[in-house]
Protein backbone atom coordinates (compact mmCIF):
# COMPACT_ATOMS: atom_id res chain seq x y z
CA UNK A 1 0.00 0.00 0.00
CA UNK A 2 0.66 3.73 -0.43
CA UNK A 3 3.65 2.60 -2.90
CA UNK A 4 4.45 5.08 -6.01
CA UNK A 5 5.69 3.32 -9.15
CA UNK A 6 6.37 4.87 -12.07
CA UNK A 7 8.09 3.39 -15.38
CA UNK A 8 8.28 -0.14 -16.67
CA UNK A 9 8.61 -3.16 -14.35
CA UNK A 10 9.68 -0.39 -11.01
CA UNK A 11 8.55 -2.62 -8.02
CA UNK A 12 7.56 -5.36 -10.19
CA UNK A 13 8.00 -7.82 -7.64
CA UNK A 14 6.75 -5.85 -4.60
CA UNK A 15 4.76 -8.23 -2.34
CA UNK A 16 4.13 -6.50 1.37
CA UNK A 17 6.61 -3.62 1.18
CA UNK A 18 4.47 -0.07 1.46
CA UNK A 19 5.52 3.43 1.18
CA UNK A 20 8.39 2.64 -1.60
CA UNK A 21 8.08 5.67 -4.47
CA UNK A 22 10.15 3.60 -7.78
CA UNK A 23 10.46 6.33 -10.61
CA UNK A 24 12.25 4.85 -13.35
CA UNK A 25 12.58 1.77 -15.60
CA UNK A 26 12.94 -1.31 -13.35
CA UNK A 27 13.48 0.55 -9.79
CA UNK A 28 13.08 -1.19 -7.17
CA UNK A 29 12.27 -4.16 -9.37
CA UNK A 30 12.62 -7.13 -7.08
CA UNK A 31 11.61 -5.48 -3.71
CA UNK A 32 9.10 -7.63 -1.79
CA UNK A 33 9.21 -6.76 1.66
CA UNK A 34 11.42 -2.96 1.88
CA UNK A 35 9.62 -0.24 2.79
CA UNK A 36 9.82 3.56 3.01
CA UNK A 37 12.71 3.15 -0.01
CA UNK A 38 13.00 6.25 -2.83
CA UNK A 39 14.75 5.42 -6.12
CA UNK A 40 14.58 7.87 -8.76
CA UNK A 41 16.71 7.08 -12.11
CA UNK A 42 16.57 4.17 -14.07
CA UNK A 43 17.46 0.90 -13.18
CA UNK A 44 18.07 1.82 -9.48
CA UNK A 45 17.96 -0.23 -6.77
CA UNK A 46 16.38 -2.87 -9.17
CA UNK A 47 18.14 -6.12 -6.80
CA UNK A 48 17.07 -4.31 -3.26
CA UNK A 49 14.26 -6.97 -1.69
CA UNK A 50 14.11 -6.50 1.78
CA UNK A 51 16.04 -3.16 2.43
CA UNK A 52 14.32 -0.17 4.03
CA UNK A 53 14.46 3.35 3.84
CA UNK A 54 17.14 3.87 1.09
CA UNK A 55 17.51 6.98 -0.58
CA UNK A 56 18.87 6.64 -4.37
CA UNK A 57 19.17 9.17 -6.90
CA UNK A 58 20.78 8.48 -10.18
CA UNK A 59 20.49 5.77 -13.18
CA UNK A 60 21.98 2.94 -12.29
CA UNK A 61 22.85 4.03 -8.51
CA UNK A 62 22.22 1.83 -5.80
CA UNK A 63 22.07 -1.30 -7.29
CA UNK A 64 23.81 -3.91 -5.05
CA UNK A 65 21.53 -3.02 -1.96
CA UNK A 66 19.98 -5.91 -1.59
CA UNK A 67 18.70 -5.78 2.52
CA UNK A 68 21.31 -2.90 3.20
CA UNK A 69 18.87 -0.24 5.03
CA UNK A 70 19.49 4.04 6.16
CA UNK A 71 21.61 4.26 2.53
CA UNK A 72 21.57 7.17 1.18
CA UNK A 73 23.72 7.27 -2.85
CA UNK A 74 23.47 10.25 -5.24
CA UNK A 75 24.32 10.45 -8.61
CA UNK A 76 24.69 8.28 -11.46
CA UNK A 77 26.12 4.70 -10.46
CA UNK A 78 26.90 5.65 -6.97
CA UNK A 79 26.73 2.69 -5.25
CA UNK A 80 27.35 0.46 -1.90
CA UNK A 81 30.09 -2.43 -2.30
CA UNK A 82 27.95 -4.69 -0.39
CA UNK A 83 24.11 -4.91 -0.73
CA UNK A 84 23.87 -5.25 3.58
CA UNK A 85 25.28 -2.02 4.07
CA UNK A 86 23.40 0.42 7.25
CA UNK A 87 23.57 3.85 7.28
CA UNK A 88 26.29 4.33 4.42
CA UNK A 89 26.12 7.18 2.00
CA UNK A 90 28.09 7.71 -1.41
CA UNK A 91 28.14 11.02 -3.45
CA UNK A 92 28.92 11.82 -6.78
CA UNK A 93 29.41 10.28 -10.27
CA UNK A 94 30.32 6.42 -9.40
CA UNK A 95 31.35 6.86 -5.95
CA UNK A 96 31.17 3.74 -4.02
CA UNK A 97 30.82 2.96 0.02
CA UNK A 98 31.98 -0.01 1.75
CA UNK A 99 30.97 0.17 5.45
CA UNK A 100 28.17 0.63 7.84
CA UNK A 101 27.93 4.55 9.03
CA UNK A 102 30.48 5.97 6.61
CA UNK A 103 30.13 8.96 3.83
CA UNK A 104 31.76 8.49 0.53
CA UNK A 105 32.55 11.50 -1.74
CA UNK A 106 33.43 10.71 -5.22
CA UNK A 107 35.22 8.54 -7.41
CA UNK A 108 38.60 7.65 -6.00
CA UNK A 109 39.81 6.72 -9.72
CA UNK A 110 39.08 10.06 -11.12
CA UNK A 111 40.92 11.93 -7.99
CA UNK A 112 38.04 13.76 -6.65
CA UNK A 113 38.81 17.07 -4.54
CA UNK A 114 36.02 17.94 -2.00
CA UNK A 115 36.00 22.17 -1.14
CA UNK A 116 34.39 23.15 1.54
CA UNK A 117 33.98 27.48 1.07
CA UNK A 118 35.39 26.97 -1.91
CA UNK A 119 33.63 26.08 -5.94
CA UNK A 120 37.44 25.07 -6.65
CA UNK A 121 38.90 22.85 -4.73
CA UNK A 122 42.14 22.18 -6.97
CA UNK A 123 44.46 22.10 -4.75
CA UNK A 124 44.30 18.69 -2.81
CA UNK A 125 41.79 16.41 -1.47
CA UNK A 126 40.34 18.45 0.55
CA UNK A 127 40.48 22.18 0.75
CA UNK A 128 38.77 24.19 3.22
CA UNK A 129 38.29 28.16 2.78
CA UNK A 130 36.44 29.07 5.03
CA UNK A 131 37.45 30.89 8.80
CA UNK A 132 35.75 29.23 11.91
CA UNK A 133 37.45 32.25 13.62
CA UNK A 134 40.17 34.24 14.03
CA UNK A 135 42.94 32.63 11.66
CA UNK A 136 41.05 29.04 12.29
CA UNK A 137 40.55 27.50 8.98
CA UNK A 138 39.38 24.24 9.82
CA UNK A 139 38.44 22.23 13.32
CA UNK A 140 38.75 18.12 13.59
CA UNK A 141 36.85 17.82 17.47
CA UNK A 142 34.72 19.67 19.43
CA UNK A 143 35.39 23.20 21.03
CA UNK A 144 37.16 21.96 23.93
CA UNK A 145 39.58 18.93 22.33
CA UNK A 146 41.00 18.11 18.95
CA UNK A 147 43.16 19.77 16.35
CA UNK A 148 42.38 22.67 14.51
CA UNK A 149 44.72 24.01 11.36
CA UNK A 150 45.40 28.07 11.21
CA UNK A 151 46.98 30.31 8.32
CA UNK A 152 48.67 32.25 11.21
CA UNK A 153 50.81 31.17 14.45
CA UNK A 154 50.84 28.14 14.80
CA UNK A 155 49.90 26.27 11.71
CA UNK A 156 48.86 23.50 13.68
CA UNK A 157 47.45 23.55 17.15
CA UNK A 158 46.26 20.82 19.64
CA UNK A 159 43.05 22.27 21.15
CA UNK A 160 43.70 25.27 19.31
CA UNK A 161 40.73 27.33 19.07
CA UNK A 162 39.45 30.77 18.40
CA UNK A 163 38.37 31.19 21.54
CA UNK A 164 40.47 28.45 23.34
CA UNK A 165 43.79 27.52 24.66
CA UNK A 166 46.68 26.90 22.12
CA UNK A 167 49.25 23.95 22.75
CA UNK A 168 51.20 23.94 19.70
CA UNK A 169 51.68 20.71 17.60
CA UNK A 170 53.54 22.78 15.02
CA UNK A 171 54.56 26.31 14.41
CA UNK A 172 54.95 28.42 11.49
CA UNK A 173 52.71 29.43 8.30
Amino acid sequence: SLNVALGFDALNHNTTGNSNIGIGEFNLFDNTTGSYNVSLGSNSMLNNTTGNKNTVVGAIAGRNISTGSFNTLLGDSADVINGTLTNASAIGSKARVGINNAVSIGDSTRNTTVGIGTAYPTKAGLVVNQTVGGYVHAMFGSNTTGVAIESNYPGIGFNCYYNGGRKFIANGY
